[in-house]
Formats: C-alpha cells, structure tokens, sequence
C-alpha cells in the first residue's frame, strides 16, 4: 500500500475533520492550523496496519465522525476514529456450487487438449 492516501480517502477525512472543527468542542485547533490538522489525521489513519477499500470503508469513516460528533465533548485523537468505526459488513458465503455452463467446460477441456497436444509436440 503507497504510503500516500488517495483522494476518497483524504476528502472524507477532510470532511470529518472539518465537521468536528465547527462543533468547536474544547481543545479544538485554532482555524489556522485545521488543514495541517487534517493532514495530521488523514497520514495517522492512512498508514495504520490495515487496507483501506472505498466502497467498504468510506461509509464506515462517515459514520465514524458522526459517532464521535455525538459522543465526544472535548477535540479527539485519530484513535477515536478506529474506535467508532462500526464493523465492516460480512462477505456474503456461497451457499451451494457455482454452476457451469456445460458448453464452456467443453471449450475449455478441449483449449486444455490442444496446448497440452502442443507441448508435448514442441518442449
């Protein structure tokens, strides 16, 4: 993983940031220094042991913020964000064997034939 956020991942840290920031909660950052704040946020959140995925984790890191929004009184760390993220949903089992469509395995077995016919002919 680069070592450098992609851009849904920055803009939604941005975003929460920014929505903590008017709540001007104690020890929020002055406004001088909320994009190097962001910054701050967007590389700690970004380069923890874990992979980011936007159609997982976008929403999750949504709600994140929100949570902290509704639970925090004073300006939080990094940290509170992993911790109100709400589980990721689970990926969905199969619950009985892919079907195959007789004429492609057909297809296939026979493309398998003729390399292997091929090799055998040219090492």
């Amino acid at each position: 993983m680069s070592d450098v956020a992609p851009d849904w991942f920055h803009n939604t840290i941005v975003s929460g940031v920014q929505q903590l920031h008017v709540l001007s909660l104690q020890g929020t950052p002055a406004a001088e220094t909320v994009t190097l704040t962001a910054q701050v946020w967007i590389d700690t959140l970004w380069n923890t042991p874990r992979s980011w995925e936007e159609d997982r984790d976008a929403p999750r890191l949504r709600e994140a913020f929100r949570s902290i929004a509704q639970r925090v009184d004073r300006w939080p760390a990094p940290k509170a964000v992993l911790d109100n993220m709400p589980n990721a949903a689970p990926v969905p089992l199969l619950t009985e064997e892919p079907k195959s469509d007789p004429v492609k395995v057909a297809a296939y077995r026979k493309q398998l034939r003729e390399l292997a016919a091929k090799w055998k002919g040219n090492p």
